[in-house]
């Protein structure tokens, strides 16, 4: 086939060349005008145009949609989850079904600055989950609105970015079990700021819990949060990281129509009557949180070992159950088909030692509790991962009314088939 006619099939051939393919068009689109110019049978006219033609598509494929949808990355994950908790004090043993779906994407407007959103399954109101029961005889699911945000990664501060709008409370997790104060899916609103330098990693945030900036006499409700962390590498087996995280919440029941919400979701804090008819309407301490934590990591066996410990203290805690801990350790990975990793955490949690609104809601206790963690995950298929896991856990200080007053020992089983994409 002579240059002519080859040129014309590849031209109109890469018409439907993906996005992804760009910079692979863009070579081919270069040899094929070059071994154009240099064949001496092609006429000057027909050199020029199809110069002209290569060029134009080069750049309508690497600025139209392609482009676009290039920038654009996608990501998500769903789960089905069998749940049964049992000996309870309370009320009878449950078993039920249910599953989470979430979709989200970020978007590289430029080198700098990105968007990102993402959709879950759930009660829009219900901050801490994201999972919908089944069997509400064939109504729909909810979906909603969990990120929306803007980062921006300064070409002058290298490592450094900024954050605003809703997005995924940004720190450094406990590996073996990392929800004892703040819950993975509570994803904040408001700004944050951090950067990682070599070895050391910061993060600042100021969070928006209730708005009441349209009637100027009333109070809002705010977080400051703050963490630091490093991590330094001891021989060639071991390495260990150590953070230390603060939590400040201000005017949790700030003096509106709304500010009852936040006691509202109580979960375990101790409460208060204030206004005197007989209602507890109002947390009885304040919270202030320090939550240091140290990790260590070891590859020197088959498997790598995590060795993890934190501790929970509420400087602002009104009784003595201020404090909390664990201990955790998790042997195996789960990267690729046929991993497998087991994990054992212990922990201790004092009633007024967290805010009980945004912990964790995998164990039957938000606060006040004390007891174990273990589970099994195996990577059955690639990206598919079976999980089995369960929690006992007794309540720390009772209570005087029926529900408050056992110290038995409660539990929960969980098997989880995790899907991600």
């Amino acid at each position: 086939m002579r240059i002519r006619e080859a040129a014309t099939f590849c031209v109109l051939g890469a018409l439907a060349v993906p996005a992804s393919a760009q910079s692979d068009l863009d070579a081919k689109l270069k040899r094929l005008n070059d071994a154009a110019q240099a064949d001496p049978a092609l006429s000057p006219d027909f050199k020029a145009a199809l110069s002209d033609v290569a060029g134009s598509l080069g750049k309508a494929q690497g600025g139209g949609l392609g482009a676009w949808v290039d920038k654009l990355k996608f990501y998500g994950d769903f789960r089905l989850r069998h749940e049964s908790d049992f000996e309870l004090d309370d009320q009878e043993s449950r078993n039920r079904e249910r599953l989470r779906l979430r979709v989200g994407g970020d978007y590289a407007v430029n080198d700098q600055m990105s968007v990102g959103a993402r959709l879950v399954t759930g009660t829009a109101s219900d901050e801490n989950s994201p999972h919908q029961n089944l069997g509400g005889t064939f109504d729909k699911f909810s979906i909603s609105l969990d990120r929306a945000f803007v980062t921006w990664k300064p070409a002058a501060l290298a490592g450094a970015w900024l954050t605003g709008g809703k997005f995924s409370h940004p720190i450094e997790r406990n590996p073996v079990y990392g929800e004892l104060v703040w819950d993975e899916d509570v994803q904040p609103t408001g700004v944050a700021a951090g950067g990682t330098h070599g070895a050391f990693k910061w993060m600042a945030g100021e969070y928006i819990l209730l708005d009441n900036s349209t009637n100027g006499t009333l109070e809002s409700a705010w977080a400051f949060v703050a963490q630091g962390s490093a991590s330094t590498k001891l021989g060639e087996t071991d390495k260990l990281t150590g953070a230390l995280a603060f939590y400040r919440y201000s005017r949790l029941n700030p003096d509106d129509v709304n500010g009852s919400r936040f006691f509202g979701e109580n979960n375990g804090n101790v409460g208060v009557d204030t206004t005197g008819d007989a209602t507890l309407d109002d947390y009885l301490s304040r919270f202030t949180i320090w939550n240091p934590m140290v990790v260590l990591e070891n590859t020197s066996f088959s498997q790598p070992l995590i060795l993890s410990t934190e501790w929970i203290f509420n400087s602002r805690a009104k009784i003595s159950a201020d404090s909390g801990y664990s201990l955790g350790v998790k042997w195996g990975k789960n990267k690729a088909k046929g991993d497998w990793q087991a994990y054992y955490n212990w922990q201790a949690m004092g009633q007024d030692a967290v805010l009980s609104n945004f912990t964790n809601d995998d164990f039957l206790f938000g606060t006040n509790y004390r007891g174990h963690l273990v589970g099994v995950k195996w990577q059955c298929l690639d990206k598919a991962e079976l999980h089995l896991w369960g929690s006992a856990m007794r309540r720390g200080s009772l209570g005087t009314s029926a529900t408050t007053d056992d110290d038995q020992l409660q539990m929960r089983a969980r098997v989880d088939l995790n899907i991600r994409f």
